[in-house]
């Protein structure tokens, strides 16, 4: 019978962080411990060679026929979703992931983690990625569900094994996920004095890092990515509340810069800051409650992970 693989395999994911200058690097095995992010609920790994045919001018049974298929460049990539707990992991310089990928660009240091090192296993073999940066992280929750955490990251490459990379990973902790009621959405106009965001009901916070894969020209031949730069990076927001007020359709008009923040479980929380309102559309229908869906763009974000 052929091995048909499912979710409720004993699979797991595990990460190793690594400095800038060491992209791309797998932790050696002797001390290391591979570490946690969350919850983790699902794993989507991409891998796309961009294969390209290629035709020439050819005669015979062969005429229109690719001469050959090539593999122009070597693209990974990975999606995480995850659920947080407050728990901390073993992970040097803090205990949270978001601390070293969740930072700006201006935030970078030699001695911050920006790349990390990932491992899934998958019942009897292991995916490797390394050189993974977070592109785009997306934080969202709704009444009633847990606060989801994505990244969706850019790699340097993939392969596969029968072993773990290191002698130790961490253990699954037990303690209970953040909740829709553990989190809440506090703004204010800039400057002011930071008030509960009425009747929200959904809400999704977005960092976007526009990261750029660099490849070159190189002696071994390598089709793999040499770096992944951060561009022009972009905080947003989505909220959805009662119609209470025409208060924020008056920002919108306004453009009246406006603060928002997300506060979570452990006194965590992140910032978007000096941005304005881009979309305030109220849905309404005869048998509903009026909702308000309003799109907020920052100049600037911060958080304390």
């Amino acid at each position: 019978m052929p091995t048909r693989y499912k979710g409720k395999d004993e699979i797991g994911a595990w990460y190793y962080g690594f400095v800038e200058d060491n992209f791309g690097n797998t932790p050696t095995p002797t001390g290391n411990t591979t570490l946690r992010i969350g919850i983790v609920t699902e794993i989507v790994p991409i891998f796309d060679p961009e294969i390209t045919p290629v035709y020439v001018l050819r005669d015979g049974a062969v005429a229109g026929k690719p001469f050959t298929l090539l593999s122009r460049k070597k693209n990974v990539r990975c999606r995480l979703t995850w659920i947080q707990q407050t728990t901390p992991s073993q992970a040097v310089y803090s205990s949270y992931w978001q601390h070293n990928y969740l930072r700006e660009p201006k935030e970078a240091s030699p001695n911050n983690f920006t790349n990390f090192f990932l491992e899934a296993k998958i019942k009897d073999f292991w995916l490797r990625f390394t050189g993974l940066k977070p592109n785009i992280v997306t934080i969202r929750s709704s009444i009633g569900e847990p606060q989801t955490w994505i990244a969706e990251c850019i790699g340097k490459a993939l392969s596969l094994a029968t072993a773990k990379v290191c002698d130790n990973v961490e253990a699954e902790d037990t303690d209970p996920p953040w909740m829709w009621n553990d989190t809440y959405v506090q703004w204010r106009e800039t400057g002011g004095t930071y008030a509960d965001f009425p009747d929200l009901t959904d809400y999704e916070f977005r960092i976007d890092k526009n990261l750029k894969p660099n490849f070159i020209f190189n002696s071994v031949g390598s089709k793999e990515l040499a770096s992944l730069e951060e561009q022009e990076w972009k905080a947003t927001a989505r909220l959805t509340a009662n119609l209470t007020s025409k208060d924020f359709l008056n920002y919108l008009l306004s453009l009246t810069s406006i603060d928002l923040k997300l506060m979570m479980p452990d006194s965590k929380y992140l910032e978007l800051k000096s941005g304005k309102f881009q979309a305030v559309e109220p849905t309404i229908k005869p048998e509903d409650l009026i909702a308000q869906r309003i799109d907020y763009v920052a100049e600037d974000y911060d958080h304390n992970f």
